[in-house]
């Protein structure tokens, strides 16, 4: 089957620059969802969401993310939501090892003030409405996250550590 990690997180959490610097570490394919997405579709999350809807996306989002899961070792880096529709938090889980990057929403926003114009779910929310935004979606969100078989701050998030969390991780 190979070796799959797999991250998941709040957006802005750091999943991709983490992600990059950890298949660097275990010379593996580094694979950022969002970008799959762009080059199987042609179209960007941003563009698939504003043009069809969130929901139209996820559709599209679980039918790459079945073709991701099928590949054979990798680091994967999933946007946001990824985990949150269908059965997909599950079936990552299964299919590999997933790992939580757990943020406070203070550390998000500050991330996410950055950014915003890029992301479509809060590109329209005033940046003093952004923190209660990202508290409120990070409690709906967190259940699924937290299936997650490892779980480490994405804050202080080292890849050495994480390198030693994986290596001594028995399923």
């Amino acid at each position: 089957m190979g070796k799959k990690l797999i991250l998941v997180g709040y957006m802005g959490a750091g999943k991709t620059s983490v992600g990059k610097k950890l298949a660097k570490a275990l010379k593996l394919e580094f694979i950022d969802l969002d970008e799959a997405i762009e080059s199987a579709s042609g179209k960007s999350p941003a563009e698939w969401i504003e043009q069809h809807g969130e929901l139209t996306f996820r559709k599209e989002e679980r039918t790459v993310l079945l073709d991701v899961l099928h590949k054979g070792s990798f680091v994967l880096a999933t946007g946001g939501g990824t985990p949150c529709y269908y059965d997909n938090m599950e079936l990552m889980c299964a299919q590999g090892m997933c790992i939580y990057l757990d943020a406070a929403p203070g550390f998000l926003q500050s991330r996410l003030l950055q950014s915003k114009q890029n992301r479509p779910l809060i590109a329209h929310i005033q940046e003093e409405d952004l923190a209660e935004f990202i508290g409120k979606h990070l409690f709906e969100r967190r259940a699924f996250y937290q299936k997650a078989q490892l779980t480490i701050s994405a804050s202080s998030v080292s890849i050495d550590e994480l390198m030693n969390q994986i290596d001594s991780f028995r399923p």
